[in-house]
């Protein structure tokens, strides 16, 4: 069976790859303009070292304009599980509760999460830059 334009994985791939990054920017973006004070007093207030923040410019500005460009978009979607997975525990141990629509006050971090958890294992797709560099599956 022939591919066509509406069953085209990487078209699909490079729709939510594009959405994804898009939205992660704007995180970063916010970081870059209003600084990182808070959310390291917070960091530091659970117990991590506040110098951690320095990570999340890395996994919401560099690693989210990697995955547009679908270049290094493995490595770069595994920076920005590892950063949620630090966001979700601190969220935890916050306290989980239900916004007035009924969903987890931890959605948009969940989605985050796991969105870089597909991209992980599904790569950038076919519409990429590619990396003639390297072979190595994680450098995709």
């Amino acid at each position: 069976m022939r591919s066509s334009f509406w069953t085209n994985t990487d078209t699909g791939i490079l729709i939510i790859r594009v959405t994804f990054a898009v939205l992660i920017l704007f995180h970063g973006w916010h970081k870059i303009v209003h600084g990182i004070d808070m959310p390291m007093a917070r960091m530091e207030s659970w117990g991590f070292p506040g110098f951690l923040m320095y990570f999340a410019y890395i996994s919401e500005v560099v690693a989210p304009l990697l995955i547009l460009l679908g270049l290094f978009s493995r490595l770069s979607a595994l920076s920005i599980f590892v950063t949620m997975t630090v966001v979700i525990y601190i969220e935890f141990r916050t306290g989980l509760s239900l916004d007035q629509f009924g969903a987890p006050n931890i959605e948009g971090q969940l989605f985050y999460w796991l969105i870089s958890v597909g991209l992980f294992f599904t790569g950038a797709g076919g519409h990429r830059i590619a990396n003639i560099g390297s072979r190595h599956w994680l450098l995709d």
